[in-house]
C-alpha cells in the first residue's frame, strides 16, 4: 500500500467514482493512514468545497464509510470528523438539490440510529435540514390528498392523477445508485391508490378516460419493470448469502493457514532481526562520503544519502516484527482457536458462537498483522537494495578517486620536473654584477647605423 501524501491524498480524491468499490477502496486506504487522521479531514474538507455540486454526495459516502468501518481500530476519524461535519453538512445542503439532501438525511438517520456520533453533534446536522426555505410557500397543504373529503376537491380529479402518477414516475427514473427509496415510492403509489374510487365517479367523456388510461399504462409499464428488478435484486442477494456462508464454513480452512502463516512469519522475523543486525554492523564500516569526490561534479550517478538510510533503518526498528504487543496477544491465542480437533467439544450453540468470535477476531489480527509484516518484508527489500546501490556506488567512486589520484600524481611530476629546469636555468644566468655598468660610460658607445653601412669602411 503507497505510503501516504496530501497530493496522494488529492489524486485518489480527483479519481473518486460514483461506485461502492471505488469509495470502499479509498476508505480502506484512509484507514490504513489513520495516525494522519487530522490531515485527512482537513484536506477532505477542504476539497469538499472545491468539488463539482454533482460529487458532493460522494465525500460524504466517504466519510460515512471511514468513521464506520474505523471504529474498531480506533477513534481519530471519530473525533477528526466531528469539528467538521457541521460545516460540511451545512455547505452540501447550502448548493445541492432537494434529493441530494434526502440523501444527506438519511446518512444522518443511519449515523443517529447506530451511534456513530454523540447525540449533540447528530442533533446539531439534524437542524441543518430545517429551514424556512425548505418549505414552498405554494406547497399544497397536508391533507390535500387525504380521503377525508373527497366531494370537494380544490383541482379537476384527473389532473390530480395526472400529478400524482408524474411524481410517481418521477421517482422510478431517479433512483439513486447508493439507496433506493422504495417506500417513498411505495408511499405515493398507496396515495394515488387511495383516489381511484373517486376519480372514477368524475370521469365523465372519453378523453379523460384516455388519458388516464396512458397514465395507468406507463405506471403499470414502469412497475413492471422495476419489479422484474427487484426480482435480480432478490436471486443476487441470494447469491451473496449463499457466498456468506460459504466463507462462513472457510473460516476453519482460514484458521489452520493463519497458524502456518503465523510459525512462518515467526521465521522471518528471527531472519528479519539477523538482517537487521548485519546491517547495522555494515553501515558502521561504511567510509565517509564527506571524504570522496564531490560526485555532482564528477560525472558519478547520485547515491541514496546516509541520512535517509539511516532513517530507513530506524524506521524498521517501529516494524511490526517489533511490536511485541501482537505477538504477546498472538502467542496467547486459546486452543480452542488453533486446534481444530477441539471444536468436537461444542455442544451447543452459544458455545459456538463464542468460539466463533474467537476465531474471527484471532484471523483479523492474524490477517492484519501478516499484512503489516508483507510491508516490513517490501520496506527490508527496498533497503537492501538500497544498500547494495550504495555499496556499488561506492565501488565506482573508489575507482574514479584512484584515476584522479593517479592523475594528480602525473601532474605533480611534470609540475616538479619544470620547477627543477627552470631552477637550473636560473643557476645559469649571468650574474649581472659583474658586468660593467652602463649607466658611468664604462662600455664603448655602439656604432652608428651610418658607421654601419659606411661604404668606406
Amino acid at each position: 500500500m503507497s505510503t501516504f501524501s496530501e497530493a496522494a491524498l488529492k489524486e485518489k480524491l480527483s479519481g473518486l467514482s460514483n461506485s461502492q468499490q471505488s469509495i470502499q477502496t479509498l476508505s480502506l486506504w484512509l484507514i490504513h493512514h489513520r495516525k494522519h487522521a487530522r490531515s485527512i479531514v482537513k484536506l477532505w474538507h477542504a476539497e469538499l468545497q472545491k468539488t463539482k455540486i454533482s460529487r458532493k454526495l460522494l465525500f460524504v459516502y466517504l466519510a460515512n464509510d471511514v468513521v464506520q468501518n474505523s471504529k474498531r481500530k480506533g477513534q481519530e476519524f471519530t473525533k477528526e470528523f466531528s469539528t467538521v461535519m457541521e460545516s460540511a453538512f451545512i455547505h452540501v445542503i447550502s448548493v445541492t438539490d432537494e434529493k441530494t439532501k434526502g440523501s444527506m438525511e438519511r446518512v444522518c438517520t443511519i449515523w443517529a440510529d447506530r451511534g456513530v456520533f454523540d447525540a449533540t453533534l447528530i442533533k446539531q446536522l439534524q437542524s441543518t435540514f430545517v429551514s424556512p426555505s425548505n418549505t414552498p410557500l405554494d406547497s399544497p397543504p397536508p391533507n390535500e390528498f387525504e380521503p377525508a373529503s373527497p366531494k370537494k376537491p380544490k383541482t379537476d380529479p384527473a389532473e390530480q392523477m395526472q400529478k400524482t402518477m408524474q411524481e410517481l414516475l418521477k421517482e422510478l427514473n431517479e433512483e439513486e445508485p447508493h439507496i433506493r427509496n422504495v417506500y417513498e415510492i411505495l408511499n405515493t403509489q398507496h396515495q394515488a391508490m387511495l383516489l381511484w374510487q373517486y376519480i372514477f365517479e368524475d370521469i365523465h367523456n372519453k378523453d379523460s378516460a384516455e388519458k388516464l388510461s396512458t397514465l395507468v399504462n406507463d405506471a403499470v409499464s414502469m412497475l413492471t419493470d422495476y419489479n422484474g428488478r427487484l426480482d435480480l435484486e432478490m436471486e443476487e442477494r441470494k447469491r451473496v448469502l449463499k457466498m456468506l456462508r460459504d466463507y462462513r464454513l472457510g473460516q476453519k480452512d482460514q484458521l489452520v493457514a493463519a497458524e502456518k502463516k503465523l510459525e512462518e512469519y515467526k521465521q522471518k522475523l528471527n531472519k528479519v532481526t539477523t538482517v537487521r543486525k548485519e546491517l547495522k554492523s555494515h553501515i558502521q564500516n561504511l567510509p565517509d562520503l564527506t571524504l570522496l569526490p564531490d560526485v555532482t561534479t564528477g560525472g558519478l550517478p547520485p547515491l541514496p544519502s546516509t541520512e535517509v538510510l539511516v532513517q530507513c533503518l530506524r524506521d524498521l526498528e517501529h516494524s511490526a516484527s517489533s511490536d511485541a504487543a501482537v505477538r504477546e496477544k498472538i502467542a496467547k491465542l486459546p486452543p480452542e482457536v488453533q486446534d481444530v480437533s477441539l471444536l468436537e467439544r461444542i455442544k451447543d450453540k452459544d458455545s459456538a458462537e463464542k468460539l466463533s468470535t474467537l476465531v474471527n477476531d484471532a484471523v483479523s489480527m492474524l490477517t492484519d498483522y501478516n499484512g503489516r509484516l508483507d510491508l516490513e518484508m517490501e520496506e527490508r527489500k527496498r533497503v537492501l537494495k538500497m544498500l547494495r546501490d550504495y555499496r556499488l556506488g561506492q565501488k565506482d567512486q573508489l575507482v574514479a578517486a584512484e584515476k584522479k589520484l593517479e592523475e594528480y600524481k602525473q601532474k605533480l611530476n611534470k609540475v616538479t620536473t619544470v620547477r627543477k629546469e627552470l631552477k637550473s636555468h636560473i643557476q645559469n644566468l649571468p650574474d649581472l654584477t659583474l658586468l660593467p655598468d652602463v649607466t658611468t660610460g664604462g662600455l664603448p658607445p655602439l656604432p652608428s647605423a651610418g658607421d654601419l653601412f659606411s661604404i668606406d669602411t
